[in-house]
């Protein structure tokens, strides 16, 4: 239970059947800091402090807060880590010639990839959007040696062609399918 002190109360009906001052009962001899000489400090205090407050508040000074023993989980982000390049370790990607010189290909055959045009496509031989080789017809791959002529608007012919001496070749390899010569026997089908 709550109980409220009424300490002026008390010294008031103390000090009129005694005939003392409220200075003379207090205990705590606080008449002369607050400058009131009817009203003590702690006679104030003790009339609007609830007393289970008061233990309260000294307990908290005293004690340290209870620890509690059971364990709450809350929401929480892991640590970010560092990240790095991985570049360095991605797999090639296979860009070479894939059939020698003499080999026998089929029409569609890839006959080399590249990133860079290292070869570039002779007769029977077409090259896709990302510069692979391939065989137009059946036959055998050759590998020459040819001068080679650039476009006249194109960038190499700018850049390269305009930097060189007068009257300089250029050679470059180029892939060639020499293709199967057809058979000229026929086979009857068939006779209406």
């Amino acid at each position: 239970m709550l109980y409220q002190l009424r300490l002026r109360q008390l010294y008031h009906y103390k000090a009129v059947s005694k005939s003392m001052s409220l200075a003379a009962m207090c205990p705590c001899d606080l008449h002369a800091l607050n400058g009131y000489s009817d009203i003590c400090l702690c006679e104030w205090l003790c009339c609007y402090v609830q007393i289970s407050d008061l233990l309260d508040f000294l307990h908290s000074l005293v004690a340290p807060p209870p620890v509690s023993l059971l364990v709450a989980r809350e929401a929480s982000k892991k640590a970010g880590g560092s990240s790095k390049n991985k570049g360095g370790k991605s797999p090639g990607r296979r860009y070479g010639y894939k059939k020698l010189d003499g080999d026998f290909v089929h029409a569609g055959n890839i006959l080399a990839t590249q990133r860079i045009m290292r070869w570039h496509p002779g007769s029977q031989v077409g090259i896709g959007r990302n510069k692979t080789l391939f065989a137009l017809e059946d036959g055998i791959v050759r590998y020459t040696k040819e001068v080679y002529v650039p476009p006249p608007r194109s960038e190499e012919s700018r850049n390269v062609i305009c930097q060189l001496p007068a009257g300089a070749i250029i050679y470059k390899t180029f892939v060639n399918v020499i293709a199967v010569p057809r058979e000229n026997h026929f086979k009857l089908v068939e006779m209406m």
